[in-house]
C-alpha cells in the first residue's frame, strides 16, 4: 500500500508541474518578450521532477505540458521551443554528465542545441512562414545571432547545474516530507 500511495504522490507531483509550468507558459501572452525565459522556466520545473520522481514521470510531464502548451497557449512560439529543446534538455542533462569526457560532453550537449535551434528555425521560417532575418546589421545576422544563442545556452546549462545543486543541497531537505 505504501508503494501506491507513493506512486500516487508521484502522480499527483506530476500533474501540479505540468499545470503550473503550462500556467508560466501562457504568461507568454503577457509578458511577450520573456516568452524564450518563461519557456526555460518551465523547463527548469522538470528538475524537481527528475530527482523526486524520475526519468519516466519527468518524461510524461514534458509529453503533457508539451501537448497542452501546443494546443492551449496563443503564443505558438513558446510551445514551440519549449517542445523542441528546453522542456527536454533538463530531462537529458543528467545523461549528457554521465559522459566522463568534458569535451565530448559539450560537444554532445552544443550538438543537441543547435540541431534543435535548427529545426526550430527551419519550422518558423518555412511552415509559419515568419520573417527571416535579414542581415541588415551586425546584431540582426544569423551567425551573429547562433553565437550569441549558444553563450546564452551555455550560461543556462551552467545555472541548470547551479539550480540543481542548490535544491539537492539546501531545499530538498525542507521539501522532503511532501515528496515522500
Amino acid at each position: 500500500m505504501n508503494k501506491k500511495f507513493s506512486q500516487t504522490r508521484k502522480i499527483a507531483l506530476c500533474g501540479v508541474i505540468s499545470a503550473l509550468a503550462v500556467v508560466i507558459m501562457a504568461s507568454s501572452t503577457l509578458f511577450s518578450i520573456a516568452s524564450y525565459s518563461l519557456a526555460a522556466l518551465a523547463g527548469v520545473l522538470l528538475i524537481l521532477l527528475v530527482i523526486e520522481t524520475g526519468t519516466r514521470y519527468a518524461a510524461a510531464a514534458y509529453f503533457i505540458i508539451s501537448l497542452l502548451s501546443s494546443l492551449l497557449l496563443p503564443d505558438k512560439e513558446t510551445a514551440m521551443i519549449f517542445a523542441l529543446f528546453l522542456g527536454y534538455y533538463p530531462i537529458l542533462k543528467a545523461y549528457f554528465e554521465r559522459i566522463p569526457n568534458r569535451v565530448t560532453e559539450y560537444l554532445a550537449k552544443f550538438g543537441l542545441f543547435n540541431l534543435a535551434m535548427a529545426i526550430f528555425y527551419f519550422i518558423i521560417t518555412r511552415l509559419f512562414h515568419l520573417e527571416v532575418i535579414e542581415n541588415t546589421s551586425l546584431f540582426n545576422s544569423l551567425p551573429v545571432l547562433l553565437i550569441l544563442a549558444n553563450i546564452t545556452f551555455f550560461l543556462y546549462d551552467i545555472a541548470l547545474t547551479r539550480l540543481i545543486s542548490a535544491y539537492l543541497n539546501v531545499f530538498r531537505s525542507r521539501f522532503s516530507k511532501w515528496f515522500k
